[in-house]
This record gives C-alpha cells, sequence and structure tokens, in this order.
C-alpha cells in the first residue's frame, strides 16, 4: 500500500586487541610442579570475547633453570597480542638426612639454606675418584662454623663455613721439584698439581658443588707479603691444624696463621703443637707425612708438613708427601 517504516540501531565495532600483561613479582617453583600457564598473566578482552594459547599450557614439563612462558590472546575480531614471562625451575632435591647418605647436591642445597642440622662435624663420606687415582677414598665434614671472624677483611675463607677434608692420603707429590718456596702455595707446582690433576678425577656430582674459596697463604725468605689466590681445593695451613691458643710448642714461622683460623674438626679433637695424634693421616694403611701449603718464612726452601706422629715440622720443598685437599661446599 505505500507504507514505510524506518528502524535505527547503535552497532559497536570492537576494534582493539585484548589486552595481555605479565603478571608482576618473581616465580620460582619446583621441577614437576603443576600450574596452569596462563595464570601467570592478566588478560581482558573486548567485547567480542576471545581466547588466550600458551607455550607451554603447564609448568610440569619444563625442565630445571630460568624458562620463558609465552601467551597469546586472540580477540572475537581476530586481533592478536603475544606476552611473555620469566620464571626459575629448581630441583625437586629431598630434605637431607645424613651426610653419608645425601647425594652432593642435597649437601650443598642444605648448606644453602642453612638446613644443615643433620650434619655434624667429623661425618665421613665416601668418594670414588678416576683416572689416575681411580679408588674409592673418605671425605668428611672439618668444618660447619662462621664465626665473626670471617667477615674480617683480607680472612682466609679456607676454615669458614662448610669445609669437607680427605681423612687419608690420596698420593705424595712434591711441592716444588726445584727445592724452593718462592711464590708460595699458588706458584707452586703442587697448586697446579692439586686444582688441576686431583680435582679433574673428582666425580662430576661433587665437582658441581664445590665453591670457590678466598685463600690467604704465607711467604718464605725470598718474598716479602702473603699470597692470595681463589682455589677450588686447597691444601690446609699450620693454624688450620694445630690452632694458636695454649700451646707452648708455637709456630713461628708462618707468616699467613694471623689469617686463619683452626678447623672446628681438630680444635673439637683438642688437636695443638702439644697433642697432635689426631692430625695423623694414612697412605696404603700407614702413617705419612702429609704437605700443608705454608711456606717456612724463615728459608727460601722448605714449607710445613704434618708429620707420622701429627706433629709439625718444616721440610723442604722437593720431598714428595702426601696430598690431602680441602674444599668448600655451597
Amino acid at each position: 500500500a505505500g507504507n514505510t517504516a524506518t528502524r535505527n540501531y547503535n552497532i559497536k565495532v570492537d576494534k582493539d586487541a585484548p589486552n595481555l600483561t605479565a603478571k608482576t613479582g618473581t616465580v620460582e617453583i619446583i621441577e614437576g610442579d603443576s600450574n596452569v600457564v596462563s595464570n601467570y598473566f592478566n588478560i581482558s578482552y573486548g567485547i567480542s570475547g576471545g581466547s588466550i594459547s600458551c607455550t607451554p599450557s603447564n609448568t610440569s614439563s619444563l625442565a630445571i633453570g630460568n624458562q620463558t612462558l609465552s601467551c597469546t590472546a586472540t580477540g572475537g575480531n581476530g586481533k592478536k597480542i603475544t606476552a611473555t614471562k620469566s620464571i626459575t625451575v629448581k630441583a625437586n632435591i629431598p630434605e637431607p638426612v645424613s651426610f653419608a647418605e645425601d647425594s652432593w647436591e642435597t649437601i650443598a642445597n642444605a648448606v644453602k639454606n642453612n638446613n644443615t642440622s643433620k650434619y655434624k662435624v667429623g661425618d665421613t663420606k665416601e668418594v670414588t675418584l678416576t683416572g689416575d687415582y681411580a679408588g674409592t677414598y673418605t671425605v668428611r665434614i672439618a668444618n660447619i662454623s662462621t664465626p665473626s671472624e670471617c667477615s674480617t677483611e683480607g680472612f682466609s675463607q679456607t676454615a669458614c663455613g662448610f669445609v669437607v677434608e680427605f681423612v687419608d692420603i690420596i698420593t705424595t707429590h712434591v711441592m716444588n721439584s726445584s727445592d724452593t718456596n718462592s711464590g708460595g702455595w699458588p706458584g707452586s707446582e703442587m697448586y697446579s698439581f692439586v686444582n688441576t690433576d686431583i680435582y679433574n678425577v673428582l666425580p662430576s656430582d661433587l665437582k658441581n658443588v664445590i665453591i670457590n674459596t678466598y685463600l690467604v697463604s704465607g711467604h718464605g725468605s725470598g718474598d716479602s707479603s702473603n699470597f692470595t689466590s681463589t682455589d677450588k681445593l686447597y691444601l690446609l695451613s699450620t693454624k688450620e691444624v694445630w690452632g694458636k691458643e695454649g700451646t707452648s710448642n708455637t709456630i713461628n714461622n708462618d707468616s699467613a696463621e694471623a689469617e686463619t683460623r683452626q678447623l672446628d674438626y681438630y680444635k673439637n679433637k683438642g688437636v695443638t703443637t702439644d697433642s697432635y695424634s689426631g692430625a695423623v693421616k694414612t697412605y696404603q694403611g700407614s702413617a705419612k707425612i702429609w704437605w700443608l701449603r705454608a711456606a717456612y718464612s724463615y728459608i727460601s726452601y722448605g714449607f710445613y708438613p704434618v708429620n707420622t706422629s701429627g706433629g709439625w715440622n718444616y721440610n723442604r720443598a722437593y720431598n714428595s708427601y702426601g696430598v690431602a685437599p680441602a674444599f668448600r661446599i655451597g
């Protein structure tokens, strides 16, 4: 009949992409933890709605270490936005049980978290070496404490924190075939031997947890100042074995004795320069002289060893004596 009608509509058009951002804050999870990855992101869509897709979709598949999560949000209008977030995946390390039974990873984790109540000074553990020194050896906890003096500037860290030493002698070696103490411990043939030959035959799981140790060692008559180095493995010094308090048979020619302390193990055993049977180490079943890192400051050719009865002495650097290193865990 020619009649017409008009109707008006208001139409909303979604022209924007979704809003997607990573949530703030550090995220640390344990290996194998199951968490929906999209929960680590803030997302809002326009009126057309949308969806989110993440790689991976769940954290349970992530390997140990620093990992990057990635999510992409797609709006109902087809527009997309991508955001990422970094998280840290930590190993699922069991609680400490005993020094003898625990893995080196468990021990190191316990030390880092000050969770060492299951470990005591003197506790032992077997270690299997390979190569030229293949065999099973025993190590022990030589120190756990960290007194305030360890925080003194220039103080050797060799008797601070969690220190482990070989109970007995691995092999024998000269300090210097040229019969000199010039250059001290870091300049000696023994230094290279311990931190290369011996270190290289340690099991990989142990090497992974040995920390660098700031070390102070004494000098001979041809040098004028003490030596510092940063070591994985090291030999002990005179004070670390015999201490200083209450001894009449005092060691006066270790120029670095003031920069370290007696290890907990030897202190607990009552080892002094007058009572020293607790410092004896054996090699192939018999007591044997073993080297310390301390140069004898009064002469140009001597270092201190521990003799077969556990007492102190000094001797020429070309002698081949026992090697029983120490190291720190952390």
